[in-house]
């Protein structure tokens, strides 16, 4: 069986339609470095808190946007696998009122912070 590079490294651990990574089509290959402009796209679609509805809403903003810039998108079987793993983030790191991630927890779990000019940059973790 012929593979290609996208057979063997696309689609492993980030897929098109990542929440803070580009699409592998898009980014020269680069799925993997966080990209904070969608963090920042996904923060304003939840509007702080990262429940259900906002993650949600923000997965099917995602979708779109792949779907429309992107001539090579892919979703295959493993994409519907790493496309509901995002719900790990409500499910396991409830902190605010409604226990529901907050701002700070998500920052912290994605390792980034806003810098001077309200940019979202990675910490480095």
């Amino acid at each position: 069986m012929f593979y290609t590079h996208h057979d063997v490294g696309h689609n492993k651990f980030e897929a098109d339609t990542s929440l803070t990574r580009n699409d592998y089509f898009l980014a020269n290959g680069d799925d993997y470095t966080f990209n904070g402009t969608l963090f920042g796209e996904m923060n304003n679609v939840c509007n702080g808190n990262f429940d259900l509805v906002g993650l949600g809403a923000y997965r099917g903003q995602r979708w779109f946007e792949s779907q429309a810039s992107n001539t090579n998108f892919y979703f295959g079987p493993l994409s519907l696998l790493l496309y509901g793993a995002a719900s790990f983030l409500y499910e396991l790191m409830p902190s605010g009122p409604d226990y529901a991630p907050d701002l700070a927890t998500i920052s912290s779990f994605f390792g980034t912070e806003q810098d001077a000019n309200g940019n979202w940059v990675s910490t480095g973790g």
